[in-house]
């Protein structure tokens, strides 16, 4: 029986050495799924921040549209809070470093027209900005009365941007509002 037992004596450390090499790897390659599910989690908790950001740049402009009591003349440059149509072409859904420039410079900041607080936005890089343009105006009727005192429906393009808690991550959504002066 002692011949037996000294033939056998390095198999069961081998096998104990593959065995451990084995979940070393499965281990390896857990943590490693895990730290990039880590990474997607908080990539898209920020996406959605920027997201949030931006709807709430949305709300702010079309408050301050609301709140607009006389027809407002809309610039080729924005400077009277509204954008002429089609003077602003593709710039605002550009996410270039250029246009980010271009956002600091010509969007409004939340809040600067209204009441709205853009220390809400402390965990952002930065808060959201948005511009307005004037995209349509439908008269009433034909009547040259009517054409001549600007009666109907305006339509203003209100463009936002918001940043995430990383500045790398932003979002830029646009909607159509529509409003009547008389």
């Amino acid at each position: 029986m002692r011949k037996l037992y000294n033939k056998q004596s390095g198999v069961i450390l081998v096998t104990a050495l593959l065995f451990l090499l084995v979940l070393t790897v499965l281990g390896i390659s857990a943590i490693t799924n895990t730290a990039l599910e880590e990474k997607m989690a908080g990539n898209l908790a920020d996406r959605n921040m920027a997201f949030q950001a931006a709807e709430s740049g949305l709300r702010d402009g079309a408050e301050w549209l609301g709140s607009v009591a006389a027809y407002i003349t809309p610039s080729s440059d924005g400077s009277n809070g509204i954008w002429a149509e089609g003077t602003i072409g593709s710039t605002p859904g550009d996410a270039s470093v250029a246009t980010l420039a271009w956002w600091a410079a010509n969007g409004v900041e939340y809040g600067n027209q209204t009441n709205n607080a853009p220390a809400d936005f402390s965990a952002n890089s930065q808060a959201p900005r948005y511009i307005i343009e004037e995209s349509g105006f439908v008269p009433d009727d034909t009547n040259p009365e009517t054409l001549a005192k600007r009666l109907g429906t305006y339509y203003y393009s209100i463009s936002a941007i918001g940043w995430g808690g990383s500045a790398t991550a932003e979002s830029v959504l646009q909607s159509i509002y529509e409003k009547r002066f008389n």
